[in-house]
């Protein structure tokens, strides 16, 4: 197993970051609006880029200096792709030119930190579309990054020339983490926010480590923990939950959605827990169509049973589950 080196777009508001990102996953998967913070249905793809396998993700408006609320949630989660990126595609906005903003995203990206090396970081000038704009791209080398390179997502126009320049600068294919450590079975817990994923770890820890409350999204990020059964050592990976794609509205959560696709690459099984009360969902079936699209195999755990005291209703949940 093979983790997917990470290709993040990166960049302020309404530069073009989701029209870039549905012309290199060839799919319209972000909601793309002419104005600014508008949210997007996914964050995350597979995508091939001139034959690399690669995970996209397409980031909110970036405004380093915010210190609360929403842009500050933006903020914190993009600083978290850049650390675990192999290239970032700095998009900027030719019609607009460079503003000192991009100059303060330049800086926080050179000041990444990074757990292996630093990033590689590719220029686009986005809306290159008309005879000023191919004037005035040249002032974008001002950022201080090697790569520039003119594109109109809009248009189609230099796509070729920015998938050329990702290609070259990704890293060689290398074992991901679960090949390299000591052979523990690393387990993935995903599903919806609120089905007893965290509750669930605790129990078979016999130790209350992970923080629970009666109150989805409770868990933001990944966690790694480990568990000795007989002479068998298995690592949980508890995951944020995972909501349908319309009701992220905080963008937090848009972060969660991210951390719990990689907790699935990293994993060698998926266990998705299904909450028995509600039954099942059409969003419980497109996570564990997101196991099964990256080759991991899936165990479906059917949670808070003892809510299902009726007969029927259980004949009725198997049904469901069946299907």
């Amino acid at each position: 197993m093979r983790a997917l080196p990470i290709v993040a777009i990166v960049g302020r508001a309404n530069v073009g970051k989701s029209t870039l990102f549905n012309r290199l996953v060839r799919e319209r998967r972000a909601l793309v609006e002419d104005r600014p913070g508008v949210t997007r249905d996914r964050v995350v793809a597979s995508a091939e880029i001139e034959g690399h396998d690669v995970l996209l993700i397409d980031t909110g408006g970036l405004d380093p200096d915010a210190e609360e609320g929403i842009p500050q949630a933006i903020a914190a989660q993009v600083r978290q792709v850049v650390a675990d990126a192999a290239v970032i595609v700095f998009t900027v906005d030719a019609r607009a030119g460079l503003l000192p903003l991009d100059q303060h995203i330049a800086d926080l990206l050179r000041r990444a930190d990074h757990t292996d090396s630093q990033p590689e970081v590719v220029v686009c000038v986005n809306k290159t579309d008309g005879p000023h704009q191919d004037a005035n791209w040249q002032e974008f080398h001002g950022l201080g990054f090697e790569e520039v390179i003119p594109v109109s997502a809009e248009h189609r126009r230099g796509l070729a020339d920015l998938a050329i320049s990702i290609a070259e600068r990704l890293p060689p294919p290398v074992a991901s983490e679960q090949e390299a450590d000591d052979g523990a079975l690393r387990l993935a817990l995903v599903g919806r926010p609120n089905v007893g994923k965290s509750s669930l770890v605790n129990r078979l820890l016999g130790d209350p480590r992970q923080i629970v409350a009666d109150e989805p999204g409770t868990t933001r990020d990944s966690t790694d923990v480990r568990l000795q059964v007989a002479d068998r050592e298995i690592v949980l990976i508890d995951t944020a939950g995972l909501r349908r794609a319309g009701k992220r509205s905080e963008r937090l959560e848009r972060g969660s959605a991210y951390m719990s696709v990689r907790a699935i690459e990293r994993a060698d099984l998926v266990l998705l827990l299904l909450d028995a009360s509600e039954g099942v969902t059409d969003q419980d079936a497109k996570l564990a169509r997101l196991a099964l699209d990256r080759g991991r195999p899936l165990v479906l755990v059917l949670n808070k049973w003892d809510r299902v005291a009726d007969t029927q209703r259980r004949r009725e949940v198997h049904r469901q589950l069946q299907r």
